[in-house]
């Protein structure tokens, strides 16, 4: 699975990076653009 994702960047597919600190800060705000994405 790990090569899959290790070539995103390659393919154009922008990739950010998030510190433990900061996952918890993003984690709702990304829950919520997940699920707009990808229930549909």
């Amino acid at each position: 699975m790990y090569e899959e994702l290790s070539n995103l960047e390659e393919k154009g597919v922008p990739i950010l990076m998030v510190s433990p600190e900061k996952a918890e800060e993003v984690a709702k705000p990304m829950e919520k653009i997940m699920k707009e994405i990808l229930v549909r």
